[in-house]
């Protein structure tokens, strides 16, 4: 059975991995809010560190779920992933990237001035004799704005929430068409997609 072990930066009990994991084992990744700091410009220092704090609770509802720990640097997340079980549930490491940055972003967080999503990202450090550093695996990036720009970034979370639970809940779909070259008719080029109503409010066809 997994042991419980409690790690630096909080009361995080998560599970370690597999006794039986070896060198080559453990799947390392390093994940980041990339919005950190619009956040923190839109919505107020307070704000931005309960986002924090919600996305860390979310890393460790994680690893509570599958066999790994986790740490923190600020904005900056560290996961040691037992790779032998994320293989025997048939997983690869993209898949166990993809997962991360689900549980931790999919949701938005709502506060007094509205839904917030954090941007999350995740990757694999390289495997090298390099000291590893945390911040710099993860993003760098630093915009703020004006009092203006804060305002629209507010409000671009809100459409987003809207659009977001309007395709969960059924509403719209999207739609793919194919886009084929103009001298040989069944070469596609690629695919456009546009966003669709599934229904009119009087039951007729979707529409774009």
């Amino acid at each position: 059975m997994p042991r419980e072990k409690t790690i630096a930066d909080g009361p995080a009990r998560t599970r370690a991995p597999s006794k039986g994991a070896g060198p080559g084992r453990t799947l390392c990744i390093a994940a980041s809010i990339d919005n950190f700091a619009q956040i923190e410009s839109a919505y107020g220092h307070d704000i931005a560190l309960r986002v924090r704090q919600g996305v860390y609770e979310r890393a460790r509802e994680f690893c509570a779920r599958e066999s790994g720990l986790v740490t923190r640097s600020g904005e900056y997340f560290f996961f040691l992933i037992d790779r032998h079980d994320a293989e025997s549930a048939g997983n690869t490491c993209d898949d166990v990237l993809e997962a991360v940055m689900a549980a931790l972003g999919n949701k938005p967080f709502l506060s007094s001035r509205g839904a917030i999503f954090a941007a999350i990202s995740a990757s694999i450090p390289a495997d090298n004799d390099a000291p590893f550093d945390l911040e710099k695996a993860g993003s760098d990036e630093t915009r703020v704005g004006s009092w203006k720009w804060r305002t629209r970034y507010a409000a671009d979370m809100q459409i987003a929430h809207q659009l977001l639970g309007a395709l969960d809940r059924g509403e719209l779909c999207l739609r793919y068409e194919k886009v084929c070259s103009a001298n040989e008719t069944t070469s596609v080029r690629y695919w456009h997609s546009s966003l669709t109503r599934v229904s009119s409010p009087r039951g007729g066809q979707p529409q774009a």
